[in-house]
């Protein structure tokens, strides 16, 4: 079956109001593999249209990184505008494959170019405009990890999750956020790269203090 043989799983939900239940449902199925979730939303008109459609079998293109960008004070539109008009990129030497607005609100650009030109563009972007965070998402997985001890914070955590041997180094991990939960700890949502985020995933437990605390992969949704 795909499932199988595919490090990435891609499942369509139908209708909004449904699409934190499948994360939730994905999350708890998928949480001691290495497989990639992506949630899907679209609804079911357009489904059923793409559905009716005749496939052809396309040629891969180039292959893309992407980029997220976000402001906070601007709405889609503004943040839009503002990148567009402040950044050549036919001087950086990218083209854009495509270009959306994500879920959150912020601005989502698929990339060709390769690594360097995509990383020129990250930082063209921060020095072009102002007050905006630039991501490049290709290579990051995203960790919930809980049961947490009240007391550990972000450069604590940082420092448990390097000590932890997965391979990887405080520049290249991220806390997202920090969070108390209802049983009185706390709960961390981390960034990393996807290969070591796979190798904790594998163990399903990572020892941050003194209590070893449970970690899943986040399920995405585009």
């Amino acid at each position: 079956m795909p499932i199988q043989n595919s490090k990435a799983v891609k499942i369509l939900a139908i209708g909004n109001h449904k699409k934190d239940y499948i994360r939730k449902c994905a999350e708890a199925i998928f949480r001691k593999t290495e497989y990639e979730i992506t949630i899907l939303t679209a609804n079911k008109t357009d489904r059923l249209k793409s559905e009716s459609k005749p496939r052809t079998t396309r040629t891969k293109g180039p292959q893309t990184d992407k980029i997220i960008i976000k402001s906070e004070g601007k709405t889609y539109a503004e943040l839009l505008r503002s990148v567009k008009t402040n950044v050549d990129i036919a001087k950086v030497g990218v083209t854009i494959k495509s270009l959306k607005k994500t879920e959150k609100g912020d601005l989502l650009l698929e990339v060709a170019g390769g690594k360097d030109k995509v990383k020129t563009l990250k930082d063209t972007i921060i020095a072009k405009t102002k007050d905006t965070e630039v991501f490049v998402k290709s290579n990051d997985a995203t960790l919930h990890i809980t049961d947490i001890d009240a007391d550990i914070n972000e450069e604590e955590l940082k420092k448990e999750i390097v000590k932890s041997g997965a391979g990887v180094s405080e520049e290249q991990l991220s806390v997202i956020s920090l969070r108390p939960n209802r049983s009185g700890n706390q709960t961390a949502t981390v960034k990393m790269r996807k290969d070591i985020a796979a190798e904790l995933v594998k163990r399903g437990k990572i020892k941050i203090g003194w209590v070893l605390c449970r970690l899943r992969r986040r399920v995405n949704i585009i």
